[in-house]
């Protein structure tokens, strides 16, 4: 399917049948005072866990992971329920946020559901000496479309507005993260993404960096539509 003929109806995704448990790891630790910095658990992190929950027999039987990132890791609740989903010890699981509160809450959920959990605060995996070795990658990129100003804003401030700044066209920080991505993943790697319809005209550039592309999941929000694509080398 070209990605200039991609829209919300006509696409087919690999588990349009099958619905996740809607398994959540539990964070009733976070409260209304940490929402105010950290970006609160919505739908599209719901739809994001629920891709990985479907998408589990291949993580686990076919990548066999030894290390999991999460850029963006916000609440920390994708990173967390994957490692619950995962079930194994010798996973390193890995979550990076340019927001210190935000890295300070993923480590608290991780701590309230027994995970070990390594953290950074740095934009994307910037200086962390990962090339290559992770084999699944987890993003769901801030796409609100907004200023230049306002998304130079929220990258400088590093606080709640950089979780959802997408730039002038929404994708400047998934466009911006894409080369490192594709270093990133090892030979056997996949790369979580969650896109919206409005930037559905990616997939021809996501190609160019990840020549495999499934559609997981699709799901239709109020005001939005989004999708969850697994992307490898």
């Amino acid at each position: 399917m070209e990605s200039d003929k991609i829209t919300y109806h006509t696409l087919k995704t690999l588990y349009d049948d099958k619905s996740a448990s809607g398994f959540i790891c539990s964070f009733s630790h976070l409260k209304r005072a940490d929402y105010r910095h950290v970006y609160e658990p919505s739908e599209d992190s719901f739809l994001l866990i629920d891709a990985l929950q479907l998408d589990l027999p291949y993580i686990t039987d076919t990548i066999n992971p030894s290390t999991v990132v999460e850029v963006g890791v916000g609440s920390g609740v994708v990173i967390t329920s994957l490692a619950m989903l995962i079930k194994r010890d010798d996973v390193v699981y890995v979550a990076t946020d340019i927001n210190p509160r935000a890295i300070e809450a993923a480590e608290r959920t991780a701590e309230a559901n027994q995970i070990k959990l390594k953290t950074q605060e740095t934009t994307f995996c910037d200086g962390m000496g990962l090339e290559g070795k992770v084999d699944i990658l987890i993003f769901n990129p801030p796409y609100v479309v907004t200023p230049k100003e306002e998304l130079e804003m929220a990258q400088e401030k590093k606080d709640i507005e950089a979780s959802w700044a997408g730039g002038e066209n929404g994708i400047e920080i998934l466009m911006a993260f894409l080369e490192q991505a594709e270093a990133l993943l090892s030979d056997k790697g996949a790369f979580y993404l969650l896109l919206i319809e409005e930037n559905f005209g990616i997939v021809k550039i996501l190609r160019e960096h990840f020549p495999k592309i499934a559609y997981l999941v699709k799901r239709e929000c109020p005001g939005e539509r989004q999708i969850i694509v697994r992307l490898q080398k």
